[in-house]
């Protein structure tokens, strides 16, 4: 039994997060980008048991566990988004619809932190 895609986007985001600690800002972008027919909530929970994942693996107060937050943090940001487009009427369901979102009205996800 091979791995689901949710599966194989948790991988990645933990992937992402060990390659560049500090960089969890950028992943919903990236992930996207990556798999634009994905359902967008796929990523919402993807980031969340990352979050999880890595909070369980890693002492508190530590680099990995900024990041750990810092995957919460974005599960919700993007969750808001969807709601955002939802209540805009606009489309909302993929991966592909939500990079259309940020790029006419919130690029938060897609500019790089300061």
């Amino acid at each position: 039994m091979g791995e689901s895609p949710l599966d194989r986007i948790i991988e990645r985001i933990a992937q992402e997060v060990s390659r560049n600690p500090g960089s969890v800002r950028r992943i919903p972008a990236l992930i996207c980008r990556e798999s634009p027919d994905t359902p967008v909530m796929d990523l919402v929970i993807a980031l969340s048991s990352a979050a999880r994942a890595l909070e369980g693996y890693f002492a508190e107060g530590g680099p990995a566990h900024h990041d750990a937050m810092d995957c919460w943090r974005m599960a919700a940001l993007l969750a808001c988004d969807v709601h955002a487009a939802a209540c805009m009427s606009l489309p909302h369901r993929t991966a592909r619809d939500i990079l259309a979102y940020w790029h006419a009205h919130d690029p938060y996800f897609l500019t790089p932190p300061t």
